[in-house]
């Protein structure tokens, strides 16, 4: 993955920041998504940590894909939201 992606600032956070922070099976909101905004404010569960990136499934998406990919700083725990 490109570390000049648009999603990403020059200060993003490294994958450890994840990993420490989300874990599979957590709930979370979707809150600063500007590649998918259509997500913004929506919840779901983690599925898979993948170094920079966190999978989730989105409770009622509003696409056909309910498995979208995100990065830590697009997301919040749902109670934290």
């Amino acid at each position: 993955m490109s570390h000049s992606y648009p999603r990403r600032g020059s200060n993003a956070p490294i994958a450890a920041v994840a990993a420490a922070t989300f874990s599979v099976g957590q709930r979370v909101r979707i809150v600063r998504s500007p590649a998918s905004y259509a997500y913004n404010g929506l919840v779901g569960v983690i599925t898979a940590i993948s170094g920079e990136t966190i999978n989730v499934i989105v409770d009622e998406p509003p696409m056909d894909s309910h498995c979208t990919v995100f990065y830590v700083e697009e997301l919040d725990l749902e109670g934290d939201a």
